[in-house]
């Protein structure tokens, strides 16, 4: 739901791991989960393996549930984000001479 006093913010997110900056713009109301998501969507991370810190002038991490607007965020502002875990996406190998035996092959 678009709140009456909704505006969009420019931020400049820079992942401290990887050296890479990122340019987000999102609404004033976005919590600091949704920005993770953005984030990790960015850095073709694994959504629900990778665990994200997100800092803004302290040194602590800003809670998944607060807002931008909650935590003083303005237009053009300077985020660092730390990836604290990442599980890469694994294939399985598939193995076919096991999946397609035949009645015969078990005796």
């Amino acid at each position: 739901m678009k709140k009456a006093y909704d505006w969009n913010v420019r931020l400049y997110i820079t992942v401290s791991n990887t050296q890479k900056k990122i340019e987000v713009v999102c609404s004033i109301h976005t919590n600091i989960h949704q920005l993770k998501i953005l984030i990790a969507k960015q850095l073709d991370l694994p959504l629900l393996d990778t665990h994200i810190e997100i800092y803004f002038r302290q040194h602590q991490p800003l809670k998944s549930t607060s807002t931008l607007m909650q935590n003083g965020v303005a237009n053009n502002g300077h985020l660092t984000a730390t990836i604290v875990r990442s599980k890469p996406s694994v294939q399985l190998p598939i193995e076919t001479d096991k999946l397609y035996k035949t009645s015969s092959s078990f005796n």
